[in-house]
């Protein structure tokens, strides 16, 4: 019985020695020569270059076979040369650049990459894989038809490249006002057509991913002017309600910041959205006849906030213009009274501080601190006698976790 045993653990161990070194054999010496002949061939034939070229494994990436400025794919049968690539770049690009100046002012190209490969069985046909990471159509396009618009735009780009191109794979990053169209098409060696571009677009839209919101707005200068999926979650009647279009897509924005990413409006990452209670105001507390965005986040005692954003209408960016604990007083002369957080003084009397506006600044600013029944008599008659108080309403901003969202 042991002897038999013994027998099958050398058999084992023989046929796994021997399987090893067929994979072996099979890749580094055969693969290696069958990757020479191939470069060599296209090497003889496009550089006349008798010059044999030694091609080993690429252990780095393990997917081919490298020598020189060579790498070859045996999985796909496909040469690449990185110095011909750098040489043909600079035609590329020009001609890119004289497709995007054929084109209208609603189509912009952000930036572009082409990669050539040689069929190693053919060495005269070249493939280009594109790369486009930014194609931004600011027309209106219907939802129902963006799929087959982009692979239009697209499709006429490839065509406009001439016969020196043939383009069998895609990658392309398509921009219109309802979101993004991934269109990626992997190198095949088959002619790009317009319904292999249809059938491989993935679509992201705007409320899916705020980042690619933000991208659209910093490179087409152009804000999204779309009402979100937030009004399931939200209650909008407010922010409808404002007329200026940009203002409203910022403010629609900022909420789902705070809804979907538990990020401030301004971009300043806080874990602490996750926690408490949010609420919005749409309301022209300033009185300079823009609405602004009331925030208000309340978490502990002490790190609870309100703040207030102004949105610019030169820069397009939200500005953060005022920042207290949310015990606040709104009056119709756009004055705030902020009370303190905690009561440091030795008495009864809550402190307060109270706000204006700076135009210089365009800020909130304290200009006058109280800390006693007697100061405030005398702020009160200066400064808030016979001045109404405004009482806005906030509206609930619920937390969707990221595990929940969608």
């Amino acid at each position: 019985m042991k002897k038999r045993i013994l027998q099958v653990v050398v058999a084992i161990v023989i046929t796994t020695i021997a399987v090893a070194s067929l994979f072996i054999i099979d890749r580094f010496i055969v693969g290696a020569m069958e990757a020479e002949e191939k470069v060599n061939a296209y090497e003889e034939y496009h550089n006349m270059n008798p010059e044999k070229i030694d091609m080993k494994y690429d252990w780095y990436s393990g997917s081919g076979y490298i020598g020189g400025d060579y790498h070859y794919y045996p999985d796909s049968d496909l040469i690449f040369d990185g110095e011909y690539n750098e040489l043909w770049r600079p035609y590329f690009d020009e001609k890119m650049e004289e497709i995007e100046a054929s084109w209208d002012m609603n189509v912009l190209i952000e930036d572009y990459s082409v990669i050539n490969y040689f069929d190693g069985s053919d060495v005269a046909v070249r493939y280009d894989d594109l790369f486009i990471y930014g194609v931004y159509n600011t027309q209106p396009v219907a939802e129902e038809e963006r799929v087959e618009t982009g692979a239009e735009i697209i499709m006429d780009m490839i065509s406009q490249m001439g016969y020196n191109y043939n383009f069998c794979g895609v990658h392309i990053d398509y921009y219109d006002l309802n979101g993004v169209l991934r269109y990626s098409v992997a190198l095949d060696k088959q002619t790009i057509t317009k319904e292999k571009l249809m059938n491989s677009a993935t679509i992201v839209s705007f409320e899916e991913n705020l980042a690619i919101q933000e991208k659209w707005e910093a490179f087409c200068g152009q804000r999204v002017t779309f009402t979100s999926n937030l009004s399931d979650e939200v209650e909008l009647d407010d922010i409808i309600n404002v007329e200026n279009e940009d203002r409203k897509a910022a403010y629609i924005s900022a909420l789902e910041k705070i809804v979907y990413q538990q990020t401030s409006p301004d971009d300043t990452p806080d874990e602490d959205w996750f926690y408490g209670d949010n609420k919005y105001a749409i309301y022209d507390v300033n009185l300079d006849g823009k609405e602004e965005l009331l925030i208000v986040h309340d978490s502990t005692m002490s790190d609870s906030k309100l703040f207030i954003y102004e949105y610019d209408e030169e820069t397009m960016e939200l500005q953060k213009i005022f920042k207290e604990y949310p015990a606040i007083t709104f009056y119709e002369n756009g004055m705030i009274k902020a009370e303190a957080s905690h009561n440091q003084t030795e008495n009864e009397f809550w402190p307060y501080t109270l706000y204006r506006m700076d135009e210089e600044t365009g800020t909130y600013t304290g200009f006058v601190c109280v800390s006693s029944a007697e100061e405030e008599k005398e702020v009160y008659e200066e400064h808030l006698a016979d001045v109404k108080i405004i009482e806005i309403l906030f509206n609930d901003l619920p937390i969707v976790r990221p595990e929940s969202a969608g």
